[in-house]
């Protein structure tokens, strides 16, 4: 289910209708919107076998998809040098932009490959994502290893068993390890025919700008509450207050995905309370306690990425109250109670390091367990 992200869901449908495929696509944006969503959705109705429900003529595309840098390669996407869609154009010879406004991709959910896609059995679409990996028996990583590339290569090598597509999603490609990420290059620079790659990041920064180049970049944004809450109070199994309504918006700041999982999993509050109690705890500590817990983050990545995550709320909601912003405070009526921050310049300060740290901590050619040490030291 797709929550939000209609002129993004308006190009794809119209590049399916146009037939004005790119090679590869990039999404981009912070974690929790939704693009993984709209890469298996836009998958499904690239393979559906009853194809598309229609055509959609839908909004122009603006600022949010840009086109890959060489100019014969967007044009041959369907997006001119200037980032003007193909449908764009079309749009301007006449076509009624306003005939018909869709808010789903096309596809009847029901046929074999819309079924199989679901359960992530479809022999022409692989979904690729990053795993766990034992750094010296210590440290947990995520990384998408040269062996995940090899079986790329031997997919795209083949024709489509039945449906029209090879179809590739890159979960996390940020995590594509360095040699991985030279390796997936050349698949990129030879594309075979009816081969689609569809690349999903939160740290696109993090990737080749070689293969950023070669994509057509599509940039998701935060949904706002109202696509949010119309969302969730058509789930009729759910049911909750007013007042849990709200606090879950509050700690989704416009991500669905944590709207959602607020919802599914109502113990992720208790979590969160732990993480910021900890780390109050944390700030009236001496450097060595810090170090020893920088080091127990370093060994799983995961819960260092959430945890980092949880801080930067935290020190956002800080900012807030100094400027007498509570309405908007994440974690307000618990903040309010621990008067521990700093004064603004430093928490401002720390609130970028914490920013660094993560965005550091997604790049495998980096210690963890020195980046985090080195985040304790500004605190």
């Amino acid at each position: 289910m797709i929550i939000g992200h209609k002129k993004i869901i308006q190009f794809l449908n119209k590049s399916i209708v146009n037939d004005k495929l790119a090679h590869a696509y990039l999404f981009v944006g912070p974690e929790h919107l939704g693009k993984r969503t709209v890469a298996l959705e836009f998958a499904k109705a690239l393979q559906c076998q009853k194809g598309p429900a229609g055509p959609s003529i839908g909004a122009a595309t603006d600022s949010q998809i840009s086109p890959p840098s060489q100019k014969t390669a967007a044009e041959g996407r369907g997006v001119s040098a200037n980032g003007e869609s193909s449908n764009a154009r079309r749009a301007k010879e006449g076509a009624s932009v306003d005939s018909v406004v869709e808010m789903r991709l096309h596809f009847c959910g029901e046929c074999r490959s819309c079924q199989e896609i679901e359960k992530n059995s479809h022999p022409d679409v692989l979904l690729v994502e990053p795993e766990i990996i034992e750094a010296k028996g210590k440290t947990k990583e995520l990384e998408i290893g040269i062996g995940k590339i090899r079986d790329i290569r031997r997919s795209v090598s083949l024709f489509p068993y039945y449906g029209p597509y090879k179809i590739i999603i890159i979960d996390q490609a940020d995590r594509l390890s360095r040699e991985a990420a030279n390796a997936f290059l050349k698949t990129l620079e030879e594309p075979t025919s009816k081969t689609i790659i569809i690349l999903i990041s939160s740290s696109y920064q993090n990737l080749l700008s070689t293969i950023v180049s070669r994509c057509l970049l599509i940039k998701f944004l935060s949904v706002g509450d109202r696509e949010i809450t119309e969302c969730l109070l058509g789930q009729k199994k759910i049911k909750f207050s007013d007042e849990e309504l709200k606090n879950v918006l509050r700690h989704a700041v416009g991500r669905p995905g944590i709207a959602i999982s607020y919802l599914d999993r109502p113990e992720i509050v208790q979590e969160e309370r732990k993480i910021t109690k900890d780390l109050f705890k944390l700030l009236g500590k001496d450097l060595n306690s810090k170090f020893k817990y920088a080091e127990a983050l370093s060994k799983d990545t995961e819960l260092a990425t959430r945890v980092l995550n949880q801080w930067i709320s935290l020190f956002r909601d800080s900012l807030l109250f100094s400027a007498g912003c509570d309405d908007s405070a994440i974690f307000g009526g618990f903040l309010e109670k621990e008067k521990c921050f700093y004064e603004l310049r430093r928490t401002n300060d720390i609130l970028k390091k914490i920013v660094e740290t993560k965005y550091l901590l997604g790049s495998s050619s980096f210690n963890s367990r020195l980046i985090l040490e080195g985040l304790m030291l500004s605190l």
